[in-house]
């Protein structure tokens, strides 16, 4: 009897220590644009809500950062929506126009979220918002291969600790623009 105990004790712990494992270590994607290694990029000029640090970055004047803030507005979304308004619509024809006129500019499109709402959900939800935004950029024929999108989820708010204020709530939910590309 003590030997069947004994021997199924020791099964027992070699099966969970086979079957526990070692925990994996949970890695968030990085995006990499590549650079030819003989080429150093120019310092970052930045503007009103750039975040350049993973990709390439740029130089741009006065005259053309002015040009940016002018045609490339934030576009804001209702809760739990990723389609646009007709006012987002317009600002979208908007950038797209800008685009055009200035095809050397590579864009990013950052999705963002209000912060109810699982983070894998908001993560969903702010990426469908930006290739919502890419996508109408294209069918206004700006050419796909200078857009890039990414989500932030709710990680970025324009506004925090907005206590149940819609008004609060309403800035946070918006796409982005940010050059990364000239």
């Amino acid at each position: 009897m003590k030997k069947t105990n004994f021997l199924f004790i020791v099964l027992s712990a070699s099966l969970l220590i086979i079957f526990s494992g070692c925990k994996k270590k949970s890695t968030m994607p990085v995006e990499r644009v590549e650079t030819p290694a003989a080429v150093t990029p120019p310092p970052v000029q930045k503007w009103e809500n750039a975040d350049t640090t993973s990709f390439k970055e740029v130089v741009l004047d006065e005259d053309l950062m002015k040009k940016i803030r002018e045609n490339l507005l934030v576009v804001y979304f209702e809760y739990n929506l990723y389609d646009l308004s007709e006012e987002s619509l317009q600002k979208v024809r908007k950038a797209a126009d800008f685009l055009k006129s200035y095809p050397q500019i590579r864009i990013r499109l950052d999705g963002h979220a209000d912060e109810r709402g699982t983070t894998e959900y908001n993560m969903a939800l702010g990426e469908n918002r930006a290739k919502t935004v890419r996508d109408v950029l294209a069918r206004f024929g700006v050419d796909g291969k200078r857009m890039e999108t990414v989500s932030f989820g709710r990680e970025k708010p324009a506004n925090s600790n907005c206590n149940g204020d819609e008004s609060c709530y309403s800035l946070n939910r918006r796409v982005e623009y940010t050059v990364i590309g000239k």
